[in-house]
């Protein structure tokens, strides 16, 4: 990550996310067969889509008050002692309300993890070495109206890193 900062890779994630036209569909659209229906996303959308349908950060469950979709995004980086790289994970929580959970395309918040999971699984477009998914799990959410699931997206330096 030499020559970039924490803030750089969290604005390249949050543009790979706002550029997926599915991604979006599944946020925005409430339909169950969002994928074929005809909306289209336009520009103004994926501008208002950042903190209305995608938030760059953990968002606690009291937040819970929408009745749409929600990605919520959070990391962590870590470096060597002499910041030459970093290797960093993003937390990717998908919440849906259960009015939302079955589309024609299966459970929403499924849909929305894999679509995850094809936007950055062994890629290497992130500027830093490969991005790989490590895990993949439903939430614990306390309230009844609500769920979801999570993945983490691990990125890690190619050189050195285990």
């Amino acid at each position: 990550m030499a020559g970039k900062t924490i803030t750089d890779y969290k604005s390249i994630i949050t543009s790979k996310l706002i550029g997926d036209e599915l991604l979006l569909k599944a946020l925005i659209n409430n339909e169950s067969d969002f994928h074929v229906n005809n909306i289209n996303i336009g520009p103004e959308d994926t501008e208002d889509t950042l903190y209305t349908y995608i938030y760059p950060y953990k968002i606690a469950e009291n937040f819970f008050v929408e009745t749409n979709s929600v990605l919520s995004i959070f990391s962590n980086f870590y470096s060597d002692n002499s910041n030459n790289f970093y290797t960093g994970y993003i937390l990717f929580n998908a919440i849906c309300p259960k009015d939302l959970l079955k589309t024609d395309y299966g459970i929403r918040y499924d849909f929305i993890i894999d679509t995850i999971k094809t936007i950055f699984d062994n890629k290497k477009d992130m500027g830093i070495g490969k991005c790989v998914i490590t895990n993949i799990n439903d939430l614990d959410i306390t309230s009844s109206n609500y769920y979801g699931a999570s993945c983490t997206l691990k990125i890690s330096n190619s050189k050195g890193q285990k």
